[in-house]
């Protein structure tokens, strides 16, 4: 169960990443009956995750190890449509056309 800011303002912060503004923030029941407050990022991360979480813990350990991958080593093939162009619209490679000339 995901509630939104807009529905109840959430208070708190993201149990993962300490992310406090209440606008972004969601109320999420964890596989084991307890429920956390989550980022909008974190909450899609769970939300797509192939495995869930049963506690705080099990999120924080989960998303933490995400953090320590060097993400240009995983190939292609692993990304999703949205992953894959978020990664082209955020690359640091310069653009073979770029307009500004620079």
């Amino acid at each position: 169960m995901v509630g939104h800011a807009e529905e109840g303002m959430v208070a708190g912060c993201c149990s993962v990443c300490g992310f406090a503004d209440a606008r972004g923030l969601l109320a999420v029941a964890l596989e084991g009956g307890d429920s956390t407050v989550l980022c909008g990022t974190h909450e899609l991360m769970y939300r797509r995750g192939a495995t869930s979480a049963r506690t705080v813990s099990d999120l924080r350990e989960s998303f933490g190890d995400r953090r320590n991958m060097d993400r240009r080593a995983v190939p292609a093939g692993d990304f999703d449509e949205l992953a894959l162009n978020l990664t082209a619209a955020f690359t640091t490679e310069r653009r073979v056309n770029d307009r500004r000339g620079v």
